[in-house]
């Protein structure tokens, strides 16, 4: 922390708290174009008056349309819900965030509600990995990876329609291996991880 302080002291000629960075950080002007936007969410450990504390943070990060990665904004003291998801994106919007090219998210409830309210005219997408997760959740460990390779093939068609296909596929598939609860997840969240795939079309269609 004294380095902070250091460091500010000689070009304003007064020392600058971290807390007042991370201020004028959160409420800059967010300039540049965003072909993704991805959301997340986790707790960290915060030490007040000598006793250790959790506190969950809400964070965009951005995929800039040169290919360049860039933090976008983040909330400290939200819950990973509906409410304070929007009341970020508001923040964000406010700040000056363009529509970005496609937003992705974990599937806490109603975040395509959310993201629609917020941003409209953008697609949202749910994340790949932590629908993973769940489906491996409900098959035995022997089996994970023989869902996994089922699973891989989605997200490697063409185009929307054959991926769509392909889930259809892999959910008959769980069905025939007698895993029902695998299959449901697949059927009910599969349309949701494949949006990026109507993001490409569009974008062949331009060219």
């Amino acid at each position: 922390m004294q380095h902070l302080k250091d460091i500010t002291q000689a070009p304003l000629g007064r020392t600058v708290s971290a807390g007042q960075h991370i201020e004028a950080w959160r409420n800059r002007e967010i300039v540049g174009d965003f072909s993704y936007l991805y959301l997340d969410g986790m707790i960290l450990k915060h030490c007040w008056a000598r006793e250790v504390k959790s506190v969950s943070v809400l964070f965009a990060v951005g995929l800039r349309t040169d290919g360049r990665r860039h933090v976008v904004g983040a909330a400290e003291g939200q819950k990973d819900d509906a409410e304070s998801w929007c009341g970020f994106l508001r923040h964000l919007k406010a700040q000056g965030l363009k529509p970005p090219g496609l937003i992705i998210s974990d599937a806490c409830r109603d975040f395509g509600n959310v993201a629609d309210e917020v941003f409209p005219e953008v697609k949202w997408e749910r994340g790949v990995v932590r629908s993973y997760r769940n489906v491996f959740g409900r098959v035995p460990d022997r089996m994970a990876v023989t869902v996994a390779r089922m699973l891989e093939p989605i997200y490697s068609q063409e185009d929307h329609p054959l991926a769509a296909k392909r889930a259809e596929e892999v959910v008959n598939k769980l069905h025939s291996l007698e895993l029902p609860e695998a299959a449901e997840l697949v059927a009910a969240g599969a349309c949701e991880t494949i949006t990026y795939y109507r993001k490409i079309a569009r974008r062949r269609r331009q060219r």
